[in-house]
């Protein structure tokens, strides 16, 4: 009988957020992510800490990608910065390969929420009003593509966007064999996380 013992250098173990849905991908944290409840009592909880180095991800996954299909994220979050960073994205999709393929949920400076859909040499986008988004409370926003091609943005429950003067603009195809999903802080930029608590994210085809 061989030894049955090993040595093995470099290992390295990551505790995974649990993904909920069938596909058991769960999210790996990179950095440090604060995890805390939403209050006091509460079983839910929020994550924070997000920075250039500090983020969720979760690898390719070959089910959060659209195509020129419908798609939708939903979310919650609650700015608690009046002086944000250069346009932070909430949630994002996209090649690593490829930075301009990607689709991206974002907070622009003037506190107008963001869906952009880019296939690696144009995209298209809606945007909202200013909804002066760094107020300290907490928001659900969904942003969508339907299977007609529109693009809405929604902040608790009331539709604040809807793209192109009502008329589907072109579907973007953004998907990639090397596609990750981050949360809290893009693949693409190293300045534009979220500085804020994010709770109960989740993408669906």
């Amino acid at each position: 009988a061989g030894n049955p013992f090993g040595h093995w250098d470099n290992v390295f173990a990551y505790k995974l957020d649990n993904d909920r849905s069938n596909n058991t991908k769960g999210l790996r944290p990179y950095g440090t992510i604060t995890k805390t409840a939403v209050a006091t009592g509460a079983e839910l909880v929020a994550y924070s800490g997000f920075s250039a180095n500090n983020y969720l991800q979760q690898p390719y996954n070959p089910y959060i990608q659209p195509g020129s299909g419908s798609f939708c994220v939903i979310g919650w979050y609650n700015q608690n910065s009046i002086t944000p960073t250069t346009e932070p994205v909430l949630l994002s999709i996209g090649s690593l390969s490829n930075a301009d393929k990607r689709i991206q949920c974002a907070i622009a400076n003037d506190n107008r929420l963001i869906l952009w859909t880019h296939d690696g040499t144009n995209n298209t986008h809606a945007a909202t009003p200013d909804l002066g988004t760094e107020d300290s409370n907490w928001h659900q926003v969904i942003f969508l593509r339907d299977v007609s091609g529109y693009m809405r943005i929604y902040r608790d429950g009331i539709e604040q966007s809807y793209q192109t003067n009502q008329s589907p603009g072109t579907i973007r195809n953004a998907d990639s064999t090397d596609s990750v999903l981050s949360i809290g802080s893009p693949h693409f930029a190293t300045g534009r996380y979220f500085e804020g608590d994010m709770s109960l994210w989740r993408f669906s085809t």
